[in-house]
């Protein structure tokens, strides 16, 4: 076998094999990027060779980093001193062995003719002509280099493409993948989204910045590519959320704004504060050629973990739903008619806890207060206001997927400006909590983990129910008029959770039964009926008549019915 690489190169390797972002780890994994040094130089520091002497039998150590060369043996016996991620990451690129992996390393430095070159940064101006050099590395193609004026920030490769940034450039985009820099991007006007739709096997983080100037970009290279990038601080400082890493493809495709003022900052630990970058989800709220049409939230006893958006076409003939977060918990599900429209978004949180995440609180045009999350009183809560329709046409939500974080934490309103033609009926109204609030005791339920909802019996045009295995979950109200609908429970149509949704005749001279289910510590609605008020007989089942309202209690295991009397 030949001679293997120096371990200065192993080293150097190692750490660009360090991806952007670590998936499905626990926080402490990301809290200092330090762990991942001091376990590399454990690796290469601690290990010595024994030499034997000819005059001695005697054993002498030298330190590994002042040879290039050492045993397999025991390199292979150190590697165990690497973090957890790094070797699987290893033994995933060059399965099935070690040996083989350390020959790779070997191969790679004929690869990469200037390999030797030590890793550095600099700050660089993306204006006028630009040579990039490119290579296939690990997971994909990554930039080796930027060549400007004559200069190489990075490493020269055989792959080089060609690109021109005129003065008129208003929107810049950068993408990265796993392990460091892929593409630029220049987007003269508004255009199309810059990715495809086709699905993405390896991840990408987007970042852009809109700007009439050429911007400053930091660059940082390893020993394979250019590894890490942002927008430089003086840019940043000008404008709020350049500095965030989007993980969605999305790039606007009209003038948009992002606001300090229209972003909610979640109480972040320490460790959250330290990461060097902010990564960002974007949440469509409209579509060409559709209306938003419904929303689930889910919510835990953590808070708000997942967002499903429903949108339908103009006309009707045309649904979809997008979900982000997670589907666990008791769902909140609110439904827009066909002429209403959203006209403030607030997000709601406790004035003691910390540990939770906030919900939203929605007014629509049609003077309705909508709440995707618990029943609070009004002393547990305080808010913040995210977007009132007098300043803008809102585009869509965003919201921190940063290492970690389990639940919507931080989160921000993406809008433009208005439609001329476009205006409100009313103005904000404060989000409140119904007064109908009862105790969550009766249903064994914290406070985070207690919702309500209200509906009236009447004007009745469709009735349908929804089965979670024995139990009845929720009811959907649709009415006569606009098609308005409104949801009682929980509503699970159009999640991963599988469900029979069946609808019931219902007409003014029925009346609503309800079957509960008692055990020792919960109770469930196992049934819900429509029958002819003469056959009511039971008093030991709920019945509602038509034009009463109905108050349906829940939580994660229990339900608790009231009528209201017209």
């Amino acid at each position: 076998m030949g001679a293997l690489p120096s371990l200065r190169f192993i080293y150097e390797v190692g750490l660009s094999m360090n991806p952007l972002m670590w998936e499905n780890l626990p926080q402490s994994i990301y809290t200092h990027y330090s762990i991942l040094t001091r376990a590399i130089h454990s690796l290469l520091y601690s290990h010595s060779i024994v030499t034997k002497t000819a005059n001695k039998s005697q054993a002498t150590m030298t330190s590994g980093l002042e040879h290039n060369s050492i045993c397999l043996h025991g390199l292979m016996k150190h590697i165990s001193k690497l973090p957890l991620e790094l070797v699987d990451i290893i033994w995933k690129r060059i399965p099935p062995s070690t040996t083989r992996c350390l020959l790779s390393l070997s191969a790679a430095r004929e690869t990469w003719p200037a390999v030797n070159a030590y890793p550095a940064s600099a700050t660089i101006r993306l204006e006028g002509d630009i040579h990039i050099y490119q290579a296939s590395v690990m997971d994909g193609t990554y930039i080796t280099g930027i060549c400007i004026d004559g200069k190489v920030y990075g490493y020269q490769s055989n792959r080089l493409l060609r690109l021109s940034y005129p003065s008129s450039a208003a929107i810049f985009t950068f993408t990265l993948g796993r392990s460091g820099l892929q593409r630029l991007g220049i987007l003269p006007k508004a255009t199309e989204e810059l990715f495809s739709s086709r699905p993405r096997e390896e991840p990408e983080y987007l970042g852009v910045i809109h700007s009439q100037l050429p911007p400053q970009m930091e660059l940082t290279w390893d020993a394979l590519k250019i590894a890490r990038v942002k927008w430089a601080e003086s840019d940043i400082k000008q404008k709020f959320g350049y500095d965030f890493l989007w993980v969605s493809a999305w790039v606007p495709r009209y003038p948009y704004t992002l606001s300090k003022s229209s972003f909610y900052e979640w109480p972040r630990h320490k460790d959250f504060t330290s990461q060097p970058q902010r990564f960002m989800a974007y949440i469509p709220l409209c579509r060409d050629g559709h209306r938003l049409s419904a929303l689930t939230a889910f919510c835990s006893a953590r808070g708000f973990i997942g967002l499903g958006v429903f949108f339908e076409s103009f006309s009707g003939y045309e649904q979809s739903v997008s979900w982000y977060g997670q589907q666990n918990g008791c769902p909140v599900h609110v439904r827009l008619g066909k002429s209403e429209v959203l006209t403030s978004i607030s997000v709601v949180c406790s004035r003691t806890s910390i540990i939770t995440t906030p919900y939203l609180a929605l007014t629509t045009n049609h003077s309705r207060c909508l709440t995707l999350g618990p029943c609070m009183s009004p002393a547990e809560i305080q808010t913040k206001m995210l977007y009132n329709w007098k300043d803008g046409d809102i585009r869509g939500l965003y919201y921190d997927v940063s290492p970690g974080l389990t639940g919507f934490t931080s989160l921000g309103i993406i809008k433009c400006s208005r439609d001329p033609a476009w205006e409100a009926v009313q103005d904000h109204i404060i989000p409140d909590v119904p007064s109908y609030l009862t105790q969550s005791s009766r249903l064994n339920s914290s406070s985070w983990t207690y919702f309500s909802s209200r509906a009236s019996l009447t004007n009745i045009k469709v009735l349908k129910i929804c089965y979670l295995g024995p139990r009845c979950t929720g009811m959907l109200l649709t009415y006569d008029d606009d098609d308005s609908s409104c949801v009682l429970g929980q509503w699970y149509e159009g999640t991963s959770h599988r469900v029979d949704i069946v609808e019931i005749d219902y007409s003014p001279n029925h009346i609503l039964r309800f079957s509960t289910v008692k055990t020792r510590e919960h109770q469930y609605v196992e049934t819900v009926q429509s029958i002819p008020s003469s056959e009511l007989s039971d008093r030991d089942i709920r019945g509602v008549f038509y034009g009463d309202d109905i108050i349906w209690n829940y939580g994660p295991d229990s339900d608790d019915i009231f009528q209201v009397p017209a």
